[in-house]
């Protein structure tokens, strides 16, 4: 095999190129720019501010597009005006501002008479879609109320929040007081709030306690509900169920409403319910808790163990246990199956539960069956003889 040598020329230029790539130093990694101060604003096509991220230490590291930010501020305008804020105690800004995140004792608020804050250890904030995402033990505070839950978001354009997972709702009297209990706690899985306009909505089971005072509890459950936030209002959908252990209370209603400044309980559907030994049925009920007053408005159906009592509406006061009945008032009594008429009956609730009906200043016709003599071995039975007066 014949061998060709390489040309003196082309082997010195081989040569130096060798050399010179084994002489380059090593590529060193690009160091983060450092500023004193960030301070992003973004505006309308009209000059108007949308939204503002000041920081007064940023790192921004070239290769990754990535700013890390102390304690950073954001604030989100409406019409030109700050209408949010978000603060913590870190934050990153990727891809030249299309994605923020911020941690470390995020504060969310909302800058007017509502006076809402939101807590979390950290929050996503898209931008493009006006939606800011909160993660870890989310909590709510205004006012009157407290929500706790697993994760939240919240819409800027829309004064939306939407959280999940875990929900805990507590709503006071008067101002927020978490040294006292709260007057209403709900607990569910979904909740959707309008901030603004105050309409609620829980699509999810929900199962609640309302404190009628600080030494009582009263129990409540409910497929799902519906209200408002600033008038006050909750429709719980059927079934309700309302217990009161104290009371051995157990009601099961149709959709119901809360009234909660007036402490108000209504439902037009048919409600039953028993107290003690004492079964209740009929429609338009109406707990009033400011006057412990429990009242049927409609086809009210009073049944104990040896009596019956049907009228058009009746009420019971637990306080004090007294009992009206007004309307078509029928009672009747196994005892001489005795029936009673009258427009009007009052009565009083035993310790037992046992209500005993009289009708003091009123006009009442009474009808009793009374058997003459007793029946002898072989013979028919006497007629009973009906005895009216």
């Amino acid at each position: 095999m014949k061998l060709h040598s390489v040309p003196w020329p082309l082997a010195l230029v081989i040569l130096l190129l060798s050399s010179c790539a084994q002489l380059q130093p090593p590529k060193e990694e690009a160091r983060p720019f450092r500023f004193e101060k960030l301070d992003l604003t973004r505006s309308d096509e009209n000059g108007q501010p949308l939204w503002r991220l000041v920081s007064p230490l940023t790192r921004y590291q070239l290769e990754e597009r990535r700013s890390s930010l102390s304690d950073p501020v954001a604030t989100i305008y409406k019409e030109g005006k700050p209408q949010y804020t978000v603060t913590a105690s870190k934050g990153l800004v990727i891809d030249d501002g299309e994605h923020v995140e911020l941690f470390g004792g995020v504060t969310f608020r909302v800058l007017d008479e509502r006076q809402i804050v939101v807590r979390a250890d950290r929050v996503f904030w898209q931008r493009e879609y006006d939606i800011i995402k909160f993660e870890g033990n989310p909590t709510l505070l205004d006012l009157t109320r407290r929500v706790v839950a697993g994760e939240a978001r919240f819409h800027t354009d829309t004064d939306m929040l939407f959280a999940w997972e875990g929900i805990n709702l507590k709503s006071w009297q008067g101002n927020r007081d978490e040294s006292q209990p709260a007057s209403l706690e709900l607990n569910t899985q979904h909740l959707n709030w309008n901030t603004s306009d105050g309409k609620l909505n829980i699509d999810s089971p929900i199962k609640g306690i309302q404190r009628p005072t600080a030494d009582r509890l009263r129990r409540l459950s409910s497929p799902s509900m519906s209200g408002n936030t600033r008038q006050e209002w909750y429709d719980f959908n059927a079934p309700v169920l309302i217990s009161e252990e104290a009371e051995s209370l157990n009601i099961r209603a149709g959709r119901s409403r809360w009234w909660a400044a007036e402490q108000r309980i209504t439902s037009s559907e048919p409600a039953e319910g028993t107290v003690k030994e004492l079964n209740v049925t009929g429609s338009e009920l109406e707990i009033l808790q400011k006057e412990s007053l429990l009242r049927i408005g409609q086809d009210c159906r009073l049944v104990q163990p040896d009596q019956e009592l049907t009228a058009e509406l009746c009420s019971w006061n637990w306080g004090s246990g007294e009992v009206l009945a007004e309307g078509g008032v029928i009672l009747r009594r196994d005892e001489l199956q005795q029936v009673t008429r009258s427009s009007r009956l009052e009565g009083v609730t035993g310790e037992d539960g046992r209500i005993t009906f009289s009708a003091p200043g009123q006009r009442v016709k009474t009808r009793l069956q009374i058997q003459e003599e007793q029946a002898v071995p072989g013979k028919p039975p006497q007629a009973v003889t009906p005895v009216e007066f």
